[in-house]
């Protein structure tokens, strides 16, 4: 019978450092070792350059990246180290929140492997990414509140909304938790009768002060000349536009539908694995029944997370319901050891739950493993062996030329140093293009786009297409 645990005892301590040293030595025998596409190679130079990222400019992440970038490795290799040892901490933290649930030991290593082999953790444990950085302060902070409640602790509550709000300077995901976070603060307060409304005030303050020093970043970096910096021009308008998600908010449709919620569904069994899910479900409905106010709790976050990112239009939607994922194998821990005790049933379930995990990691190991990978690295280089002294790149921003700019326009150029001659132009209209055009300038666009083919004659020149005149 699953029951709340008091702080680590030496074997949690114990296996918590084997769970993260297995976990680190597989992310590290998987990661990619040069620059990778589209936000990756952004996120990179962003911290080199000490730039501001796309919205929501993602200021305390490019910080740490900053901050690995000290190691004596390649930069794009080392920001992906960063991916790595968050992915390696996330399965630790994963562990531990296991057992405050009341999870078993071994049903909690388990669901932590689960965790760790689930596809889109992997992949982004390998690449430069947000998402396993941000996944380590919403885990840390969820652990904290569960502790705060158990204990009846409100400032260990306090710590966590100042955790949460510094959180919001890696990923915006653990905002959408915020209601079953903000339940669990509420009960750390417990039996204090007139002062809980004193602790509201406190705890909406710490999560306002955790977000603003981080903010604080982008006032200061929205004047530089770094590439990239979404926060230029420093305007309150621009800042407003940058932290409330840009142009992103657009990628928001209405209505739900059967085929969404199948797909959402599908996503969620993907990651999870079915019988993951499926434990996942039984362990939530137990909680519900045996320890309401955490049941309650982590069914609203769970709810909030997939709501908020139900209508969101993007090719990667699995990313952004990790949260829900890492809920999801913490409860299938606390499923497996409610099963009776008699004929070791909770031990052989464990054991089956980890075996899952390494069946996945065996099958999955050769597409995930991007030691080799250079796709991108050798695109940079033809580029700058092919484009001609002073050359100009067009860029519109669509998806496949931000695949491509982050690479070459951002990484290639301002990481590496090379070609600094090429000038790139983003957006540029017909006018700035006919003069160009009037100057003898080499003009390129990364791909063919048709509403510049419908006005200019593009011609495929290796890796790009040149603009050699008007229709």
């Amino acid at each position: 019978m699953p029951v709340a645990q008091e702080p680590f005892a030496r074997a949690d301590r114990l296996l918590a450092l084997v769970l993260g040293a297995l976990v680190l030595c597989l992310y590290a025998l998987t990661l990619c070792r040069s620059v990778y596409w589209y936000d990756s190679a952004e996120y990179v130079t962003a911290a080199y350059t000490l730039g501001v990222a796309h919205p929501p400019g993602y200021p305390l992440y490019i910080l740490l990246a900053r901050a690995f970038l000290l190691l004596p490795l390649p930069p794009a290799t080392a920001v992906n180290a960063l991916s790595a040892v968050a992915g390696a901490g996330s399965a630790v933290l994963l562990y531990a929140l296991g057992r405050e649930l009341g999870a078993a030991r071994p049903a909690a290593f388990a669901a932590a492997l689960l965790w760790a082999s689930a596809p889109a953790v992997w992949f982004n444990a390998s690449v430069a990414e947000v998402y396993l950085p941000g996944m380590c302060f919403t885990l840390a902070a969820l652990w904290l509140l569960l502790r705060a409640e158990r204990a009846g602790r409100p400032l260990w509550a306090l710590a966590a909304s100042a955790l949460s709000g510094a959180a919001l300077g890696v990923h915006y995901s653990i905002a959408t938790c915020g209601l079953g976070f903000a339940w669990l603060a509420v009960a750390s307060v417990r039996g204090r009768g007139g002062v809980l409304r004193g602790w509201l005030l406190r705890f909406a303050l710490a999560v306002l002060a955790g977000a603003l020093w981080v903010y604080l970043y982008v006032l200061l970096r929205a004047s530089s000349d770094a590439v990239p910096n979404a926060a230029r021009p420093g305007s309150p308008a621009r800042l407003l536009w940058l932290v409330s998600g840009g142009n992103y908010r657009q990628w928001f449709s209405h209505g739900p539908s059967a085929a969404r919620s199948g797909e959402l569904l599908g996503l969620l069994g993907q990651q999870l694995a079915w019988a993951g899910a499926l434990l996942g479900v039984a362990g939530l409905a137990w909680l519900v029944r045996r320890q309401r106010t955490r049941g309650l709790a982590l069914a609203s976050a769970i709810v909030g997370n997939v709501a908020f990112f139900y209508a969101y239009r993007v090719h990667d939607l699995e990313v952004f319901l990790l949260p829900t994922v890492a809920l999801g194998c913490a409860l299938s821990a606390l499923a497996l050891s409610a099963l009776p005790a008699r004929g070791r049933l909770p031990w052989l379930g464990a054991a089956a739950l980890a075996s899952l995990a390494l069946f996945r990691i065996a099958g999955d190991y050769e597409a995930r493993d991007l030691s080799g990978f250079r796709e991108a690295h050798d695109y940079g280089e033809r580029l700058v062996a092919q484009l001609p002294h002073r050359a100009v790149l067009l860029n519109y921003t669509t998806p496949e030329e931000w695949r491509r700019d982050a690479v070459f326009g951002m990484y290639v150029k301002h990481v590496l140093g090379r070609r600094p001659d090429v000038i790139v132009v983003n957006n540029a209209g017909r006018a700035v293009l006919d003069r160009l055009l009037l100057e003898r300038r080499d003009v390129y666009l990364y791909a063919p786009l048709a509403h510049v083919a419908a006005e200019y004659q593009l011609r495929p020149e290796g890796e790009l297409q040149r603009i050699v005149g008007r229709r």
